[in-house]
């Protein structure tokens, strides 16, 4: 306490906060746009493309790259990666198709290694598009560089992001490149620089086409560099040119797509013109799918783009079809009806993807098309027939519930055959589903047909699909809905259980058996009716997996043994033995999936009480600190701290070697692997929740520092561990000034997201000690002149308000005042970031102190905060600022009542100015709303009184 006070005192005595003296403003790439001028040259050198007589080579013509050097100045220069991006830089400076300023910004957008760079030279191009009108130089020197090729993965994505802001930035001038900027993000590549030279794909000669079929396949799409059709990045981009140009430039540039020889430039064109519909309107995109599906003279191919159009539309609308479902059925019936079988197949799953989203009111509409699906199942086979069965199980679901029966019985048979040259899992998953199949017809017709196609005898077709996990979970789907029918054990029958154990068995059809048994176990909601001997098959199974040498899938096995629960008892001893020889493979990833086993298997054993399997893994786990893999030391820390979470539930902790664990855990935290560092975080929190007080606070202090590590960690996940572990020592310590001192030197630290996480910890460990950690920082904020100590400072207190608001903690005199100045010296800072986060820090230590009687504390922070507010009307561009003060205004508002806002508000609410009468009538609804409305508003105005206005009103 002694110290809170002569903090406080030297707060308020005549101590005056300097603040740090103002630098030189550092010129970085952001300053070099708007001044105009390149780092490291001088004006004479950055002239607009000319080369200087002087510069001239005599003897002869020089290399290209000679010239560019000689063109470029130092920066742009080091802004290039390679050879090509000089060549391509000098070409556009001499040729004068851009400055040199947009070059070299354009080059550290694609060749920086930090984000912080990319945004800043994003920055300054938006800056250029805006404010000095060269859209044309930044779009040129974009598509110059992205014809030379060499654009890894981070510079594309940033790229794409940033294309429709600089779409924003051009205005309407962005008409001149919609079609340059489509190719590149839907294709990846763009098109020829010859305007009077066509690309393969937009002959208009069906000879020609016909022609090219014999000739070699040559691919039009870039597909390492072309994005996903439905990616924020494109969807925003389209938007943006919906907005700016229309829908007819968009229409025109995508217009030579329609009759691609590719699938992909189809799909793409179709992506479009869904998007296109869903935002303009179905109306606007009508007229083009009604000449599309009329169009004879090129072939097939546009009817196709307008059948995968409608798809997509179909999928993107869902709820919104209901005026122009009319329209779209014709269209999708002519798809099915027309004489080319690729368009009837995309017809056929337009259909269904139709179908699948009309809702049961609008479902008469689709009665029209059940006469050419059911021709079309009855005359297909081949994938079209899958298409047609998929679009008539789709049809069934809008059937009345007397018809479904009849006609999923009847696409049965089909449905089969189409499963073992197709696998059709999905039309069985519908009919499944809709059908209201009887079990006797199931049972009979279905059953044993699928689990020999699938498992006693597996079919080629279902091998290669169940390759991928989606469809693996779908045929396990299919499985478990049979098994709520006719039971489980008529489904997990020995013959099926068998598989397992066989030693031949296809890892395919393992994995999806295991996936099988774990959805028709999880369907039966523990009524199991397994055989005792299906039960021990299917145990020795599972144990045979964990006997193999492949790769074990874990989360399998553990899900089914968690859920045979008290079966597994006898089989406890051998399953411990294949685990702990798992861990003590020659492989590491053997170990770490046996770690990861042990983790999910662990609340299985508390649940059955065996402490024994506990206490084994234990030891074998406690000796994983050798490992040399980062992977599997992770797994095994997991696991570590699982255990011994668990295990003080039937060991005293006499018994368990705590410290000795603490101690040889140190040396890991220093471990360079983001993953380990989370791992040890977690058994750090372990061991502080039940063995805190029998370990020294020399070693707690040690394991602090060793700490500091994880806190700059780029994954959030073990930040958020490093923040929860340094609170647990706090627990533990008490009196923790050492590990304040700790975290404050950890403020000084250039990385932001180390400096973020120890604010947290220091709010954390003020917690436990208020008194003593709120000296040491009011110190720390008045003795450094580190603004980031600071900002950390102020950031620490902001989350100690919010934590003792939401855990009810008290507050003293001492302690409210000794805030409210160090926030008082922090809201008159001329440092913006200061002013910020001393607003949120204002917002929630006025929550904190709701009904605490500190009104009068309150009202001080209101009269610094109100300047701060009213002044976004001269400068409203700095947006976390303005969060931040209506957020405290608005928290000062709830601690001290709606009569006292309503002074402040009075005189700015018919201001003749709109903006402050603008931020005025903002802090009013939001009270009105808050308080109950004009009532619990204006009592306090006109002094109305009475059992109707509260007292905590007034």
């Amino acid at each position: 306490m002694e110290a809170l006070e002569s903090s406080l005192e030297r707060l308020h005595g005549p101590v005056v906060m300097q603040s740090a003296p103002q630098k030189a403003r550092k010129r970085t790439r952001w300053t070099v746009v708007v001044d105009g001028v390149v780092p490291g040259t001088s004006s004479e050198s950055v002239q607009s493309g000319t080369v200087s007589e002087s510069s001239k080579s005599t003897d002869g013509p020089e290399p290209e790259q000679t010239r560019a050097q000689g063109l470029l100045s130092v920066a742009t220069l080091r802004s290039c990666r390679t050879a090509v991006d000089e060549a391509v830089a000098g070409a556009l400076v001499r040729e004068n198709h851009a400055s040199e300023v947009i070059v070299q910004h354009v080059l550290e957008l694609k060749n920086a290694s930090v984000l912080a760079e990319r945004k800043a030279a994003q920055r300054a191009l938006t800056y250029a598009i805006t404010n000095r009108g060269d859209a044309g130089g930044v779009f040129r020197t974009l598509f110059a560089f992205w014809r030379a090729g060499e654009w890894d993965a981070t510079a594309t994505l940033a790229l794409m992001r940033a294309l429709p802001r600089f779409a924003d930035a051009a205005g309407e001038h962005v008409r001149l490149y919609v079609s340059e900027l489509l190719h590149l993000t839907m294709l990846g590549r763009l098109p020829e620089l010859d305007p009077n030279r066509t690309s393969n794909f937009e002959d208009k000669s069906v000879e020609r086409q016909a022609r090219r079929e014999h000739e070699a396949p040559t691919s039009y799409i870039d597909l390492d560099r072309a994005m996903n059709p439905d990616a924020p990045e494109n969807t925003s981009l389209l938007r943006s040119l919906l907005r700016l140009v229309g829908v007819a430039p968009i229409i025109q540039a995508i217009r030579p797509w329609f009759e691609s020889p590719e699938y992909l430039i189809r799909l793409c064109a179709a992506h479009v013109i869904a998007f296109l519909a869903s935002s303009a309107g179905f109306a606007t995109i009508q007229p083009l799918l009604e000449a599309m599906l009329s169009s004879r003279r090129y072939g097939s191919l546009p009817r196709e783009t307008a059948a995968l159009s409608l798809r997509l539309l179909a999928t993107r609308w869902s709820g919104d079809l209901h005026p122009h479902l009319p329209s779209f059925v014709q269209f999708v019936l002519r798809l099915v009806s027309d004489p080319d079988p690729l368009v009837k197949l995309a017809g056929a799953r337009a259909v269904a993807a139709l179908a699948t989203v009309v809702s049961a009111q609008d479902s008469a509409s689709l009665e029209a098309l059940r006469a050419p699906i059911w021709d079309g199942v009855r005359a297909y086979y081949d994938r079209t027939l899958v298409a047609f069965l998929s679009a008539a199980a789709a049809l069934i679901r809008c059937m009345p519930l007397e018809e479904r029966a009849f006609h999923a019985a009847a696409l049965l048979a089909p449905t089969m055959r189409a499963m073992r040259t197709h696998c059709a899992v999905g039309v069985l998953e519908q009919l499944l589903v809709h059908g209201s199949i009887p079990e006797d017809t199931l049972a009979s017709n279905v059953l044993g047909e699928f689990l020999e196609m699938c498992f006693l005898r597996p079919e080629r077709s279902v091998c290669r699909a169940a390759a991928r996990s989606a469809v693996r979970r779908r045929l396990a789907r299919v499985a478990a809905l049979m098994s709520e029918r006719v039971g489980v054990s008529a489904v997990l029958t020995d013959d099926v259980v068998c598989c397992l154990d066989a030693a031949d068995a296809d890892p395919v059809i393992v994995l999806l058996l295991l996936e099988t048994v774990r959805q028709v176990l999880r369907s039966g909601r523990g009524q199991l009716d397994l055989k005792p001997a299906s039960e021990r098959r299917l145990i020795q199974g599972l144990l045979q997996c964990l006997r193999r040498s492949a790769p074990t899938p874990y989360r399998h096995v553990s899900s089914i043994l968690w859920m045979l629960g008290a079966r597994v008892v006898p089989w406890s001893e051998t399953l411990v033995h294949l685990l702990v020889a798992r861990l003590q493979s020659a492989a590491a990833a053997t170990r770490a999936e046996a770690a990861r086993l042990v983790c999910r298997l662990v609340p299985m054993w508390v649940q059955l009480g065996d402490a024994d399997a506990l206490a084994r893994l234990g030891i074998v786990l406690a000796e994983c600190y050798n490992e040399v893999y980062p992977e599997a030391l992770a797994a095994m820390l997991e696991a570590l701290g699982a255990i011994l979470d668990h295990l003080t539930a039937y060991l005293p902790p006499s018994e368990v070697p705590f410290a000795e664990i603490l101690s040889r855990l140190v040396p890991v935290l220093r471990n360079p692997a983001e993953e380990v560092q989370a791992a040890a975080a977690l058994v750090v929190m372990v061991l502080a929740r039940h063995a805190g007080s029998s370990i020294p606070d020399s070693e707690w202090l040690r394991v602090a520092q060793e700490l500091r590590r994880a806190l700059g960690a780029q994954r959030r996940q073990v930040r958020y561990r490093a923040v929860d572990a340094y609170g647990a020592v706090a627990r533990v310590l008490g009196q923790i000034d050492s590990l304040g001192q700790t975290l404050l030197a950890a403020l000084r630290q250039t990385d932001r997201s180390m400096r973020v996480a120890a604010s947290v910890a220091l709010a954390i460990a003020t917690l436990q000690s208020p008194d003593r950690m709120l000296a040491q920082l009011l110190d720390a904020y008045i003795g450094e002149q580190d603004k980031n100590v600071q900002t950390g400072i102020l950031k620490s207190v902001g989350f100690y308000c919010a934590f003792s608001g939401d855990a009810n903690r008290s507050w003293n005199a001492l302690q409210v005042y000794a805030v409210t100045r160090l926030l008082e010296s922090a809201l008159i800072e001329r440092y913006d970031t200061h002013r910020q986060l001393a607003c949120e820090a204002t917002g929630h230590f006025a929550l904190a102190l709701v009904g605490h009687g500190y009104e009068e504390a309150m009202l001080h922070l209101l009269n610094h905060v109100w300047p701060a507010y009213v002044a976004q009307v001269s400068s409203p561009e700095d947006t976390h600022l303005e969060h931040a003060v209506a957020f405290s205004v608005q928290a000062l508002g709830i601690a001290l009542g709606a009569g006292v806002l309503n002074a402040y508000l009075t005189q700015g609410l018919f201001h003749p100015a709109q903006a402050v009468r603008k931020l005025y009538w903002t802090v009013q609804r939001w009270q009105m709303e808050y308080f109950g409305g004009w009532s619990g508003v204006s009592s306090c105005l006109f002094g109305l009184k009475g059992p109707e206005w509260p007292a905590a009103t007034l």
